[in-house]
């Protein structure tokens, strides 16, 4: 027999959460990620503070991304020449997931960078730390999206 007890409480809030995700997601053309720390192996990656619109653009040589969930970095790149690791930090907000494949999402959760494919336009400029501060790909830029 069906329960016909009044929704109340947290069976209401889960049901109203439920609900305008639901209805959120109907209106949404662009799938966004898992947020951090969800289920999924996200990981965070180094960032930097980002004050600024502009991206300075200085080009980063033609690379891979790689990740591990055992380097404190997580996600870095492998040049595709020299096949260095080059370490890479994000603007604030950026995180990363490792599985089933190597992702980098933005901080609404776009995806704007995948794993295993070689990435020729990447722009940025030198960060602290030994890091190249990424903050375009393809002509999108990170910063100002």
């Amino acid at each position: 027999m069906p329960d016909y007890r009044l929704l109340t409480g947290r069976r209401l809030a889960h049901v109203a959460l439920t609900i305008s995700i639901g209805l959120a997601s109907l209106g949404c053309s662009a799938v966004a990620g898992p947020s951090p720390g969800e289920s999924g192996g996200t990981f965070a990656v180094p960032t930097y503070a980002t004050g600024a619109t502009v991206c300075m653009n200085a080009s980063l040589v033609p690379f891979r991304l790689a990740g591990s969930a055992d380097d404190p970095d997580h996600v870095w790149a492998v040049g595709e020449q020299l096949h260095n690791k080059i370490r890479l930090a994000w603007p604030s907000g950026f995180y990363a997931r490792l599985q089933p494949q190597l992702e980098v999402f933005g901080g609404d959760g776009t995806v704007v960078a995948h794993g295993g494919v070689v990435i020729d336009d990447a722009g940025g400029g030198n960060g602290g730390n030994d890091t190249f501060d990424v903050c375009s790909i393809g002509g999108r830029n990170l910063l100002n999206p």
